[in-house]
């Protein structure tokens, strides 16, 4: 039983080191969005302030409708989110308009 034991364990070893798990086959094969690995441990203690982008592109809520195209001339003919906020100084996300 033991020989048969370990010989299970080295081939089941053998194959995770090798092959996909069955999990991430099926999320590639269907293109579903997942988050990979970040590599080192310091990646793990970063936060959110640490890697986002302040200055973006976005529109406050007195913005008007001219205020619109000014935006998507500078996107070019990609599909945008142009996030709606507060105001220009105080950056509190009320609404998204997408194009």
């Amino acid at each position: 039983m033991i020989p048969v034991s370990v010989g299970l364990l080295v081939a089941y070893w053998c194959t995770t080191g090798v092959a996909m798990g069955i999990f991430d086959v099926i999320i590639e094969f269907k293109n579903f969005p997942y988050m990979p690995t970040l590599g080192s441990l310091q990646s793990y203690s970063l936060k959110a302030s640490d890697i986002m982008n302040k200055n973006f592109m976005h529109l406050s809520s007195k913005s008007t409708l001219s205020d619109i195209p000014a935006i998507l001339s500078k996107c070019g003919d990609a599909n945008v989110t142009i996030p709606v906020v507060e105001s220009s100084q105080k950056k509190v996300l009320h609404y998204t308009v997408t194009s």
